[in-house]
């Protein structure tokens, strides 16, 4: 064997070898995940059937004596135990909290490559009044209708249902490490069933994580007395409807109120308000907030974000501040109330968006505006003006319209932005202004047509609308910047003879345009309005009228422009 078959024949050993590797591990994982499946849904499976491979013990409660030897915790609860009771006392000494991973035991498989935890699943569990801690994963990871189809969530215990033996304000004051209601479907105090929660005269503080995801719970009710409610104190609870704050002054933690799904109200009835961050946010049902007494000076980041049922918002006298995307996502708040000092704008971006959506801001002092609905559209009117603000339709083709009692409107900033279901628009003569990003990133948007009496086309008004192909510019006297940029197919658009300025960028990057027709009325022309445009460029009037046109103090985009009696090339 020479020297080149002896190399042909490692490398073949070689490579096979590898191959083989491969190969097994590809298996190997796959055994393994299968396997790590099946032990979580058997404590049988993974190639052994006996109990011996579940960690702990099968029945009876476990305890462990304190650091300071004055009361026990749960350390363990027996993995075959359905109906629990955990005694006020033991050996004399009061049980005073249960420990992470007292309801968690492990199975043991040579085949499944490792310990996995099992949760178990109680009919019922009894608390004591002398509970005063319970760690964080006593009770499942998360709630049954937060977990899905993945089993591996579900950590601690699970319960049909919780009993506790104290009063509601001795659960408040206990220490919770997470929340002990994921998993739990019923809750008793007192030998009664819990849904409608009246928090008693008297209690000062609710514990954080106290009844986050308490699914049961459908109304709360909470006492003058109260001044503060901790961090994801009621996260999670999907089905409250209702809240009532008589707290005369309440502090409360961030997330304390997130995805409460159902909540549609809210009443504060006290006199001063701290909140945290998040602490209603994604309450997506949250329609009716009664807070205009209370003085609370900051509304944080993201207290709102997603509460997409709010159609009108009251901003309170004394607030001072509102934090970054505290009203994200409110995209169906049509009017705003403000009543504090801070100078709130329809449309605007600013003060966390409260007003981004809405049609008009009313302020302390007399306005005559208001909300109109026609159809599929929300126009903000006064005596004098109409103005189109909110599209609330499935798209399509679309023939706006004024609405009754007024010959003219306009189309107000963002109105219509990112909305990739509309395909055309026709706006009417009675059309003066397109406001800016109107129609900004309208996928599908194609054809623009009428525009008679269009007198201003706003800036970035249909940048991004990559299919847009022809467009109607009506008697327009002005193109914002950017308008068109970025319309990648747009082919035809006519500017007609009223046109007095053109935007910088206005038609940047608009590539299928073949030629643009300039009009001999125009008196200025911004920075780069052509860049990365390969139209030809025609001028309706000489070479000394275009010179006489505003050009840009800073152009950098080479063009060639033919006049009626010569070309001129140079930089716009």
């Amino acid at each position: 064997m020479n020297k080149k078959q002896l190399f042909i024949k490692l490398l073949i050993i070689v490579f096979g070898g590898v191959a083989v590797f491969l190969l097994s591990s590809c298996f190997t994982t796959m055994y393994v995940w299968s396997c790590k499946k099946s032990c979580v849904e058997s404590c049988n499976s993974c190639n052994s059937s006996s109990e011996d491979d579940i960690s702990g013990h099968e029945y009876g409660i476990y305890y462990s004596l304190s650091n300071d030897g004055e009361y026990y915790l749960v350390d363990e609860v027996g993995y075959k135990e359905t109906l629990v009771e955990i005694p006020e006392t033991y050996e004399g000494y009061p049980v005073m909290g249960i420990r992470r991973g007292a309801f968690t035991h492990y199975h043991h498989g040579s085949g499944c490559g490792g310990d996995y935890s099992i949760g178990m699943n109680l009919t019922s569990l009894t608390l004591p009044k002398t509970i005063i801690v319970i760690e964080s994963g006593v009770f499942a990871s998360y709630p049954e209708h937060y977990r899905g189809y993945d089993p591996y969530y579900s950590e601690g215990a699970t319960c049909d249902k919780l009993i506790y033996e104290g009063t509601i304000e001795d659960w408040c004051n206990i220490e919770f490490g997470s929340s002990p209601f994921t998993g739990v479907k019923e809750f008793y105090i007192g030998g009664e069933k819990v849904t409608d929660l009246v928090i008693p005269e008297g209690v000062t503080k609710i514990n954080e994580n106290a009844f986050a995801y308490f699914g049961a719970l459908t109304s709360l009710t909470l006492p003058a007395s109260l001044t503060e409610i901790a961090d994801y104190a009621f996260y999670g609870c999907y089905n409250l409807e209702e809240a009532i704050f008589k707290c005369t002054e309440l502090n409360v933690g961030q997330f304390a109120f997130q995805n409460c799904q159902s909540l549609k109200k809210i009443d504060f009835t006290g006199e001063k308000l701290v909140l945290g961050n998040d602490v209603f946010a994604y309450c997506s049902s949250l329609k009716e907030i009664s807070w205009n007494s209370m003085e609370i000076k900051n509304i944080p980041k993201d207290a709102f974000i997603e509460c997409s049922a709010l159609e009108t918002f009251v901003v309170p006298a004394s607030v001072e501040a509102i934090g970054q995307n505290a009203f994200e996502g409110c995209y169906n708040i049509s009017e705003v109330y403000n009543f504090s000092n801070l100078e709130i704008v329809a449309g605007s971006f600013s003060y966390g968006g409260v007003a981004r959506y809405a049609g008009t801001v009313h302020t302390a002092e007399e306005d005559n505006t208001r909300i109109v609905t026609e159809g599929d559209y929300k126009f903000v009117v006064s005596d004098e003006s109409a103005t189109l603000f909110k599209y609330t339709g499935e798209g399509g083709a679309l023939n706006l319209r004024a609405p009754q009692g007024f010959e003219s409107f306009t189309i107000r900033a963002n109105t219509f932005y990112d909305n990739d279901l509309i395909t055309a628009v026709n706006i009417p003569d009675c059309v003066t202004e397109i406001g800016d990003y109107a129609f900004y990133s309208c996928d599908s948007l194609q054809f623009v047509s009428g525009c008679a009496g269009l007198k201003i086309v706003g800036n970035s008004a249909f940048k991004w609308c990559s299919k847009l192909e022809t467009v109607e510019l009506g008697n327009a006297e002005e193109i914002g910047d950017g308008a068109f940029s970025n319309c990648i197919a747009l082919t035809s658009v006519r500017l007609p003879e009223t046109l007095k300025k053109i935007g910088s960028g206005a038609f940047n990057n608009c590539g299928n345009l073949t030629s643009i027709a300039l009009p001999a009325s125009l008196t200025e022309i911004g920075r780069g309005a052509f860049a990365d445009c390969t139209a030809e460029l025609t001028y309706a009037g000489t070479v000394e009228e275009w010179q006489a046109i505003t050009l840009s103090k800073d152009p950098f985009t080479d063009v060639t422009v033919t006049c009626t009696d010569d070309a001129w090339t140079g930089k716009i």
